[in-house]
């Protein structure tokens, strides 16, 4: 087993190796990174929680790295190619890259050319040339002896490529190649993109529309049910009013047309099929007007005239002419030009040194959708040559050969492979740097201010659909929830604003939440206009508050499960109210990925950003504490020590028997054994319960402690630690040294005593590893 050096940890936080070790060993025991800051700083001299995730993170890195080196010296001792130079070089390795580095001559690879030459049986002609023996002999008479028609080796040519084909894999295993390339792509690189060309759209065409000399059977963008084809008739020779009042209808062709020379008879013209011949007509299919002239006979009592069909009944006449007039066609809507998010990217080019991590993000994202052509620019001649002149000797027997071999070494296998390298890296370090930023914005979102002993009245505002409205009391719970509309005719919304000031006034609201998505500003004026009427007699506020992510609460398990009997729409804005009222207790609820603080989120690895998301949020929960009687199974499991199943179990045995009354009724739930209680006890909050110190972040490790002091320095409880015995929500701000400093500049004033409580909870916590 490896022994794992520290002193490059201590050496980036600049903090002793000892402190290191003993907070290694902490988190190796199973404690919980908020347990070890808050009750184990005198042990590890004071670490911060930041502090502590970077060691837990170089350590992990540390560990698979010496795994890597163990798997190593196992392969390549497996290989017989294990020597003492070679085992120092592991040992002494540092970073990944160059223990892969040391790895490559060694590491089994995939069928390729030069494992095919070397199974060819090639690879001692390959020695030979790469040492220069027998110089005397050419290339060609020395590749004659190795041709096997047998191994399909049929020509000379074949037998000099497969040799250029080993020779060309020996060169890119030169790991001081490899780090030329990559300083000189380090110091004289560029990240350049073009787009790649994408097919435009089809402009739209002009529609045709039939002539009247065009057959009507012709088009086939007419949608006719009835005449759609052109209907054939025999019409007797003896009534010419028949004959000329068919061919005055522009649909019926009198008699068979005349073929043109070679033409298709009529029937086949065009793809169109004549109507049956006067005896196959179905006459119950044909009004009576109709009938006569299919088949040549005069209707019942024609009068003194025969009618012609210009004088059929008006349905008969409008019928025909709807089926003649062609369908009409809707044409398409021009698209409006979006902007091309790559247009920066068209032709762009910068040095990799100097390469912003959002540009590189962006980058990555344009080539993954098809849009951008991404390469690494370098001077590749003046490499190829210096690379020449340092491997090849100038008097080398076969020196044009070996170059030649070089050459398409470093083209083909080792300048992808350092680009690939080093695309790699940038990513990773841009992602890095957005997770930070991510994370940054994150702390900040969930240690906002609460808004303590208020009624809110919340507003989701919305367009066509209307604004869902919810009042909800100072514990989140909803007292009433209606809709109304803030754009469209005056009646409307001066019935909107009257509902609007009958909520108010019926449960005393002093504050309103609005959120910050479509027509917000119209709701903010619709309010702005309440206050201005001054319609109530309370004096009434109004905040904008970040509706990112209402709408996955509105729709997710969670929501469901706490507001069943209300719309989607409804929990958005009930949401947006307990945002104002507990920020933390009601974001810990929805996915970080989609609360909307940070930029390229869906660019950077899921996995990372969910991990540090994650410990963000569990190190702000456990800074603020938790009000286990009120706090929601969301809440409860980033809790120290707790996971999801503990705090499903919490709650419902909170459900079953009721509010807790002190800190160790927790070990009655089920799974909550005494290292779970140690972890989250001390983060856990009971007001108005049997024990004064659970309402307090003082473990219960160190009651006695706390007890003889408060005894030295007659006090109680409530002297020391007012804040947390006022009535609380979720989430149960401690002390001074707890709160943001937003509101710790708040409460110090109102606090006499804080300095003495902060005083307290320092000279416990010191002491708790011994009590």
């Amino acid at each position: 087993m490896m022994i794992i050096d520290f002193a490059s940890i201590g050496h980036e936080l600049k903090k002793p190796v000892a402190q290191i070790e003993s907070a290694v060993r902490l988190l190796d025991e199973g404690n919980t990174i908020p347990f070890i800051t808050r009750f184990r700083k005198d042990q590890t001299g004071g670490l911060n929680e930041e502090q502590l995730l970077i060691i837990k993170q170089s350590v992990a890195r540390l560990r698979s790295l010496a795994e890597r080196k163990a798997f190593i010296v196992k392969s390549i001792d497996s290989q017989n190619n294990l020597t003492e130079e070679l085992s120092q070089a592991i040992a002494a390795a540092n970073s990944s890259r160059q223990l892969e580095d040391i790895y490559l001559p060694f590491k089994p690879k995939k069928q390729t050319l030069a494992t095919t030459a070397k199974q060819l049986g090639l690879e001692p002609l390959a020695n030979d040339i790469f040492e220069g023996r027998e110089p005397e002999k050419d290339l060609a008479s020395r590749a004659t002896d190795f041709v096997r028609v047998d191994l399909n080796l049929n020509s000379i040519d074949e037998v000099i490529a497969g040799v250029g084909h080993i020779l060309a894999d020996r060169f890119s295993n030169d790991i001081e190649m490899r780090n030329r390339l990559r300083n000189l792509i380090g110091e004289t690189g560029k990240l350049c993109t073009r787009l790649i060309a994408v097919d435009k759209e089809e402009t739209e065409t002009d529609i045709q529309q039939p002539t009247a000399s065009a057959p009507a059977g012709n088009n086939p963008n007419i949608a006719s049910p009835i005449l759609l084809e052109p209907l054939v008739v025999d019409v007797p020779a003896d009534v010419p009013e028949l004959k000329s009042t068919v061919a005055s209808e522009s649909n019926i062709v009198a008699g068979p047309p005349e073929p043109a020379m070679g033409a298709e008879p009529a029937a086949a013209v065009s793809g169109t099929l004549a109507r049956p011949l006067p005896d196959e007509i179905d006459d119950s299919a044909i009004v009576p007007e109709q009938r006569a002239v299919a088949t040549g006979s005069q209707p019942e009592n024609p009068g003194p005239d025969l009618v012609s069909l210009s004088e059929r009944p008006v349905g008969v006449e409008t019928a025909t002419k709807t089926a003649l007039k062609p369908a009409p066609r809707k044409k398409k809507k021009k698209k409006k030009p979006v902007d091309d998010p790559y247009r920066e990217f068209h032709d762009f080019s910068c040095p990799l040194s100097k390469m912003p991590y959002h540009k590189t993000l962006a980058i990555n994202r344009g080539e993954k959708n098809g849009r951008l052509k991404v390469r690494i620019a370098f001077n590749e001649t003046e490499f190829l040559e210096k690379a020449c002149a340092a491997v090849v000797p100038a008097e080398h027997p076969f020196g044009e050969f070996m170059r030649d071999c070089l050459r398409d070494s470093m083209t083909r296998l080792v300048v992808p492979s350092v680009e690939r390298e080093v695309r790699r890296e940038i990513t990773e370090a841009a992602e890095q740097h957005a997770v930070r930023v991510f994370a940054k914005n994150l702390k900040n979102l969930l240690l906002q201010s609460p808004v303590r002993d208020q009624r809110v009245l919340s507003i989701d505002p919305g367009y066509k659909r209307g604004c869902s409205i919810a009042v909800i009391d100072s514990g989140g719970q909803v007292l009433e929830h209606s809709h109304v509309f803030v754009v469209g005719n005056e009646q409307r919304r001066q019935e909107s604003l009257q509902k609007i000031v009958e909520m108010i006034q019926r449960h005393s609201v002093k504050l309103i939440a609005i959120g910050n998505g479509a027509a917000c500003r119209e709701a903010e004026q619709l309010v702005s206009d309440i206050i201005a009427a001054k319609t109530v007699d309370l004096e009434l506020k109004y905040a904008i508050v970040n509706e990112a992510g209402a709408s996955v609460y509105s729709t997710s398990e969670v929501g469901r499960e706490e507001l069943p009997a209300v719309s989607p729409a409804v929990r958005s804005a009930v949401s947006i109210g307990r945002r104002l009222i507990d920020p933390l207790s009601e974001l810990v609820k929805i996915s970080p990925a989609s609360i909307g603080v940070g930029l390229y989120q869906h660019d950077v690895k899921a996995r990372h950003l969910a991990e540090s998301l994650d410990d963000v949020v569990e190190f702000c929960v456990n800074r603020v504490g938790v009000d286990v009687n009120t706090a929601s199974p969301s809440l409860l499991k980033y809790v120290s020590g707790l996971n999801q199943l503990t705090a499903r179990r919490v709650y419902e045995f909170r459900q079953e028997h009721g509010p807790f009354r002190n800190r160790e009724e927790l070990k009655q739930v089920a799974s909550f054994g005494d290292a779970t209680f140690v972890q989250s006890a001390g983060f856990l909050r009971i007001h108005g319960g049997d024990q004064p110190l659970d309402a307090t972040s003082i473990h219960p490790e160190s009651y006695e402690v706390a007890k003889r002091i408060l005894e030295r320095v007659e006090a109680s409880v409530e002297e020391l630690f007012p804040l947390n015995f006022q009535n609380s929500t979720h989430a149960v701000v401690n002390s001074k040294t707890s709160l943001p400093e937003s509101v710790a500049g708040q409460t110090s004033a109102a606090l006499p005593s804080a300095d003495l409580a902060a005083s307290l909870q320092t000279a416990i916590e010191p002491r708790t590893a011994h009590v």
